[in-house]
């Protein structure tokens, strides 16, 4: 409860039930908004009722609570005559089991709780020895919880966010609590799984190439390959699927089928492509605006620079080399190990000059 108040003022509390009946030994007290603290503590007698003395301060909150029942926050008007009226809730209980992928209990879990409705009602607590915790007087609701395992069991956070956190180490679920009764939740943590894929060419690690999979449902995560050809992907469970690697500086993609066990937190996959390389000698005539195309399927490269342009690794298959403008086109089969040369054809007549093939 928010008050400003420029004088003393005395008010009377009146605490009931959702049914109307008096509830005793409620604890009413501040909730610090700054170091100077203006208000002390208040319990209600067995009339549900107690008075608050609010000296001159600055914006304060009040809260209510008393074990068993949801804390409650209310706004009053200080300056009116009729008692504050405030209505307890009985609370609900929620037990929050922490395990791993392996349903082994999770120790030493940092747990934490959101009112769905108000993202400022949070409540956190840490998992025991065998990874459970509980809270007793939570407000009925639709509530998320979030879990992180901590080093030293403590745990610091602005607000409750999931930007707070690193996204592999969260693990997330909603569930409704009601009003005098116990909810169950399970909370996998460690269900979110790593792969790092190596990608490599010719012996070398492959730089800044795109890592995509996909599972068999058609869901997709994707990362970037770095100085040491590595992708990081983080997955909610990876199992059997595709990796499509697409090189820089190339549309052409390979595809590899992959399968990563579930329930291993991290896995590493090397991925050796198996591909050509092309080189294309192309006229001089050959501009942005007179580009050379390289087909497969519907990937296209467009080469806007004449002489020996080397484009590797090219995936196997079947390819067709044109330039813009004229009707002549060469159409060639590429095979993995191979080291082809092609002259892109200005006319019909160059369709049949020969082209080196060799297998490395």
């Amino acid at each position: 409860m928010f008050v400003v108040v420029d004088r003393p003022i005395v008010c009377e509390c009146f605490v009931v039930d959702p049914r109307g009946d008096p509830v005793a030994g409620a604890s009413l007290e501040q909730v610090p908004e700054s170091d100077r603290t203006t208000l002390g503590s208040a319990s209600t007698g067995r009339d549900g009722r107690t008075t608050l003395r609010l000296t001159k301060a600055d914006t304060y909150r009040i809260r209510v609570s008393k074990q068993g029942w949801a804390t409650a926050q209310a706004t009053f008007d200080p300056g009116s005559s009729e008692p504050w009226r405030i209505t307890l809730q009985p609370a609900a209980r929620v037990r929050v089991e922490v395990v791993d992928a392996t349903a082994k209990p999770v120790p030493n879990a940092a747990v934490f709780a959101c009112l769905e409705e108000d993202s400022r009602v949070c409540v956190y607590g840490h998992a025991d020895g065998r990874g459970v915790v509980r809270f007793d007087d939570l407000v009925p609701g639709l509530w998320k919880f979030q879990v992180r395992r901590t080093s030293r069991g403590v745990f610091v956070v602005g607000r409750f966010s999931s930007d707070s956190l690193a996204p592999d180490t969260l693990t997330t679920k909603s569930a409704v609590l009601r009003a005098g009764s116990e909810t169950g939740v399970t909370l996998t943590f460690g269900s979110l799984q790593k792969c790092t894929v190596r990608v490599r060419w010719k012996g070398r690690d492959l730089v800044k190439a795109r890592v995509v999979f996909f599972d068999a449902r058609g869901s997709a995560v994707s990362a970037f390959t770095n100085e040491q050809g590595r992708a990081l992907l983080v997955k909610s469970g990876f199992g059997k699927g595709r990796v499509v690697v697409e090189p820089e500086g190339t549309p052409f993609t390979f595809t590899h089928e992959l399968e990563v066990p579930r329930g291993r937190a991290e896995s590493f996959e090397t991925i050796d492509l198996a591909g050509a390389t092309l080189v294309v000698i192309a006229p001089s005539g050959v501009s942005k605006t007179k580009p050379v195309q390289l087909f497969k399927g519907a990937e296209m490269l467009r080469i806007t620079t004449p002489g020996r342009i080397v484009v590797e690794p090219v995936p196997p298959g079947v390819f067709t080399l044109r330039k813009q403008g004229t009707a002549a086109a060469a159409m060639f089969t590429v095979k993995a190990g191979d080291y082809l040369e092609k002259v892109v054809p200005n006319s019909a007549s160059d369709l049949r000059l020969p082209f080196r093939r060799s297998r490395t």
